[in-house]
């Protein structure tokens, strides 16, 4: 047999702990980069300039730069810089789409920025964002998300920490956030992203887990880049950062965060795609819909309740459109399947209801039902498709347009595909494009159902 690797035995480890509901995120700066906002030295530049500095000169110490700017130029330049900065919104990264993708509850960041916000209101997740001490009161309620924001944001710039007084005085002002820090860090596993070694925000980071983190440690992990030659870089100033690379790697261990080196981070996302596909291996979508006059209605309709039922049955978590005809067989075969192993119904079986009847624009409709179709197949890995017909405008039976932007988005994420080619409509339009021509009878609709879940990898 052979040996995994590092990152094979994180990605293991740590979908391990996503399944257990013990995983937490700590995002840094590196993935509000990715969107587009500046670094630590690109905010402060314009600022420096203007009290005579070079940013770039005082690279390591950046909190005494912002300090600086503040006693020269009072804290009201540097929550203007910060507001202006992030309230200019950037679009979400995939790694912030694929993040919300996995049932991860508890997000922590330095960052100022929205970003992580702005993606669970697009998966339509209710969220509470927790930014000082002051609404860390706030009830729960229905929220299925928690973000904490140690720095603050740029909604409450007078509040965020960035001079030297503000981290400084950030174990007295923040108390209270650290104690729910230090609790996640003893039953939660993080993650930290977007984090340099050199990020100065890590560097607090880590002290505050040094001070209050030292008996009982869990294990974390922390992906990381390996250091790169840089364009006219000299030789030796690139085996001195190695070095004292080599050195922060033998000093992390002291804070039970385990190193997973990539080459680049543009392999982040691969990785968090082979989790994703490990925590979310038995999440499946039925997709299709079907008219009473279309081929084989009603041996279609009990073959949606039947697989549904084994699906359940097997262990599978059901998503669903409800489409037309189709959708209720799917609910009823899903429940009986809850019933016989005694499961909760509302937490195998997602419902993505389509509103047909609002009242929209074909352009915002078109909009809303992509965003719609998206956020229902993001946390699935497969993806059965059966029939999948509608009358157009001129009462034409036609193969759906829908389905079809499914298959598409399906596709694109990864998952595996089974459309049942005996079912007609879009389902045989897309098995004839992927030549998957193995469910083409259905004369013994339980022959069929053992098939489907036989080739379900």
């Amino acid at each position: 047999m052979t040996k995994k690797t590092k990152i094979e035995e994180f990605i293991e480890k740590f979908a391990h702990e996503i399944k257990d509901s013990n995983a937490a995120i700590f995002l840094g700066s590196g993935l509000s980069s990715l969107a587009g906002y500046p670094s630590w030295e690109g905010l402060l530049q314009e600022e420096a300039k203007e009290i005579k500095l070079d940013v770039k000169k005082e690279i390591n110490d950046l909190p005494t730069l912002a300090q600086y700017i503040e006693n020269v130029k009072k804290r009201k330049s540097l929550s203007d810089k910060i507001k202006k900065t992030f309230s200019n919104k950037m679009g979400i990264t995939d790694t912030h789409k694929i993040l919300s993708s996995l049932p991860i509850t508890q997000y922590w960041t330095t960052n100022y920025d929205s970003l992580i916000e702005d993606t669970f209101v697009y998966r339509n997740t209710k969220t509470i964002v927790y930014t000082d001490e002051k609404n860390l009161a706030q009830k729960q309620g229905d929220a299925k998300v928690f973000i904490y924001k140690m720095h603050g944001t740029y909604t409450n710039p007078n509040r965020a920490i960035i001079t030297k007084t503000d981290y400084e005085k950030y174990f007295n002002t923040h108390e209270m956030f650290l104690a729910h820090f230090k609790a996640s860090l003893s039953n939660k596993t993080f993650l930290f992203i977007g984090y340099s070694f050199s990020d100065i925000n890590i560097s607090y980071v880590l002290s505050r887990i040094k001070n209050i983190y030292k008996t009982n440690r869990r294990d974390h992990y922390w992906i990381f880049e390996k250091p790169k030659h840089d364009d006219n870089e000299v030789i030796d100033e690139f085996k001195y950062k190695k070095r004292k690379y080599q050195l922060f790697k033998s000093d992390i261990i002291k804070y039970g965060i385990n190193l997973i080196e990539v080459n680049s981070y543009n392999e982040i996302n691969g990785i968090l795609e082979k989790i994703r596909k490990q925590v979310n291996n038995k999440n499946i979508l039925i997709s299709g819909a079907i008219e009473k006059e279309s081929t084989n209605y009603q041996e279609v309709c009990d073959l949606a309740e039947k697989i549904s039922k084994k699906l359940i049955v097997e262990g599978y978590k059901i998503f669903t459109g409800f489409g037309k005809n189709i959708g209720s067989y799917v609910i009823n075969g899903a429940f009986e399947g809850c019933t016989t192993k005694g499961y909760d119904f509302n937490e195998n079986v997602k419902v993505f209801p389509f509103p047909y009847n609002a009242n929209l624009s074909d352009e915002k409709r078109k909009e809303q039902f992509t965003k719609l179709r998206s956020n229902m197949i993001a946390p699935t890995c497969k993806m059965i498709v059966l029939c999948g017909q509608e009358y157009d405008k001129n009462n034409n039976l036609i193969d759906s347009p829908g389905v079809f932007e499914e298959y598409e988005l399906s596709k694109n994420q990864g998952n595996q595909l089974v459309p049942i080619y005996a079912s007609g409509g879009a389902a045989k339009t897309i098995a004839q494009k992927e030549n998957i021509f193995h469910f083409d009878n259905l004369d013994n609709l339980d022959d069929m159902v053992s098939l489907i879940i036989s080739s379900l990898n």
